[in-house]
C-alpha cells in the first residue's frame, strides 16, 4: 500500500502528495494542489479594449465630414451629427476569479528513462460585469481547444502541458512528447525565449513570479535532445509542431484587441497547421563570461494582423443594396464598432498603429468593392484638394460613419515564416559580500 500524506502549502488552499509508491520496479510520484486565484483591479478603469470599457460610451462625441457638404448637395451641418456611443460602461472591482487544479504524474521506469505528465484544469466563475457573454477559453484552432491536447468550454479549460518520456546517458539527453521549450533566462524579458508562443486566456503575461511563463509557454509536440561537449559547452536542439499564440477572448477582462474588431483566425491557422519548427542552441562559460548562440527556423506564433473582406451582406440604412458592396470590404454596419473619427484615432493610438496608413490600406486593398461605396486614398483626396492626409481622413471617416451609424472592422492573424539569429552574453560581479555588486548579473 502507499504511503499517503496530506498537508497545507502557503500557495494552496489544499495539497495532496502521495509519497514514491513502487509497482513492478517503475516508480510513481504524485502530487498536485487546488488553488483559487483572484486579480482586484486596481487603476480604477476598464480594459478600453473591450465594449463595457470603451472610452467613448455615452460621451457625445463631435463628427464633421462638411468637407463633401458641396459634393454631396447638403448643408455643412448635415453633416456634423455628433454620436454617443450606444453602449453601456461597466465598472469591475474583480480582473480574475478562478479556481485552479494541477496534478503531476512522475514516472521513473530506469535510471535512463523517465516520464513526466502534468494535468491542469482552470474554472473562470464569470463574476464579472461583462458586455454579453463572453468566451473564456474556447478558440478555433483544433475544434474549439486552444492547444492539441485540450478540453475546453466558454468558463473551462482542462489540458495535458506535459506529457513527455525524458531519456539520459552519459552527455546525451532526449526528451520526446507534448513538452514546453523553455529558453528563457529572467523574469518577465522574453529576448531567446523563442520556441514557443503564449497562452494569454488565464491571466495574460503578468502572474506570479516564481512560475514565471512556464505557465504560458504553449505546449506542442516535440523532441528536444542535447548533448555536453564538455563540461562547460551544451549543444541542444529540437524540432516543434507548430502552435500559436492564444490570446485572450473578446470581452474578457484581459483582451488585447479592440473589441470593434472581429478577428479571423481558423482559415489561416488551417494553412500552416502542419509546419514544425526547429533550431538550435550553443551555450557555454569562457571564464566569467557566459555566453549562448541560436538559430531558429519558425512560424511567427504571435502572428501578424491585416485587414480581410468581412463577407457580411448589410445595407448600409437607406441605401438598399449597398451590402453586397460593403461585403467585399473589411467593414460591417454594426453600432458597436466604431461610431467617429476621433474614436478611430484613439483606439489606433492606443493600439500603436497608424489611423491614417490603416484607413488607406483598407481602401486600396479591397478595391473595387471600396471605390463602388466612393472611399478614396486619403493622399489621393489630399493632392487634388489640398490638405492634409490627416485632415482628409477624419473627414472621410466620419462621413461613414454619419452614413453607416457605426462600422465594424474585420481583421485576419496570419503567421509568417521567420529566421531567428541571436546572441548573448552575461556577466556574474563578485565582490566583497553584502556589496550592491556582488552577484549583480549583467545580460546583453
Amino acid at each position: 500500500m502507499p504511503r499517503r500524506k496530506i498537508f497545507l502549502t502557503s500557495v494552496s488552499i489544499a495539497a495532496i502528495m502521495l509519497a514514491s509508491a513502487s509497482a513492478q520496479a517503475v516508480d510513481f510520484t504524485v502530487s498536485g494542489f487546488i488553488r483559487q486565484e483572484t486579480a482586484i483591479k486596481i487603476t480604477g478603469k476598464e480594459n478600453p479594449l473591450n465594449q463595457q470599457g470603451n472610452i467613448f460610451n455615452g460621451v457625445l462625441t463631435p463628427r464633421d465630414a462638411s468637407a463633401f457638404s458641396g459634393l454631396l448637395g447638403l448643408p455643412p451641418e448635415a453633416l456634423q451629427v455628433p454620436v454617443a456611443r450606444p453602449v453601456k460602461s461597466r465598472n469591475n472591482t474583480f480582473n480574475l476569479v478562478a479556481t485552479r487544479i494541477e496534478v503531476d504524474v512522475q514516472a521513473k521506469f530506469s535510471a535512463n528513462l523517465t516520464g513526466f505528465v502534468k494535468l491542469r484544469g482552470f474554472f473562470d466563475w464569470g463574476v464579472y460585469k461583462d458586455f454579453g457573454k463572453p468566451n473564456f477559453f474556447e478558440v478555433p484552432f483544433y475544434g474549439n481547444r486552444g492547444t492539441l491536447l485540450e478540453l475546453s468550454g466558454k468558463n473551462y479549460m482542462i489540458d495535458l502541458p506535459a506529457l513527455y518520456f525524458d531519456y539520459s546517458n552519459g552527455p546525451l539527453w532526449i526528451r520526446v512528447g507534448n513538452q514546453q521549450i523553455a529558453w528563457g533566462e529572467s523574469i518577465f524579458f522574453r529576448v531567446l525565449d523563442v520556441p514557443n508562443g503564449l497562452d494569454l486566456r488565464r491571466h495574460a503575461a503578468l502572474d506570479l513570479a516564481a512560475e514565471e511563463y512556464s505557465d504560458k509557454r504553449v505546449p506542442s509536440p516535440a523532441i528536444r535532445a542535447s548533448y555536453n561537449l564538455s563540461s562547460d559547452w551544451e549543444l541542444e536542439s529540437f524540432v516543434q509542431k507548430f502552435s500559436p499564440t492564444v490570446l485572450p477572448n473578446p470581452s474578457t477582462p484581459y483582451n488585447v484587441i479592440a473589441d470593434a474588431f472581429t478577428v479571423h483566425q481558423r482559415e489561416q491557422f488551417n494553412a500552416v497547421d502542419n509546419y514544425w519548427n526547429y533550431g538550435g542552441r550553443l551555450r557555454g562559460q569562457i571564464g566569467d563570461f557566459g555566453l549562448q548562440f541560436i538559430f531558429v527556423q519558425r512560424r511567427n506564433p504571435d502572428g501578424v494582423f491585416r485587414w480581410t473582406a468581412s463577407g457580411v451582406n448589410r445595407d448600409l440604412p437607406g441605401v438598399p443594396g449597398s451590402g453586397l458592396a460593403l461585403q467585399g470590404t473589411p467593414f460591417e454596419v454594426d453600432p458597436t464598432g466604431v461610431s467617429s473619427a476621433a474614436e478611430w484615432f484613439d483606439t489606433a493610438a492606443f493600439v500603436r498603429l497608424n489611423a491614417v496608413q490603416g484607413l488607406n490600406a483598407a481602401i486600396d486593398d479591397f478595391q473595387p468593392s471600396t471605390g463602388a461605396l466612393g472611399a478614396v486614398n486619403v493622399d489621393t483626396l489630399a493632392s487634388m484638394f489640398g490638405g492634409t492626409a490627416d485632415f482628409w481622413t477624419r473627414q472621410q471617416l466620419d462621413l461613414f460613419f454619419q452614413l453607416s451609424g457605426g462600422l465594424r472592422g474585420h481583421i485576419e492573424r496570419v503567421y509568417p515564416q521567420e529566421t531567428i539569429i541571436g546572441a548573448g552574453v552575461n556577466y556574474v560581479f563578485s565582490t566583497n559580500s553584502g556589496s550592491f555588486l556582488d552577484q549583480l548579473v549583467v545580460r546583453f
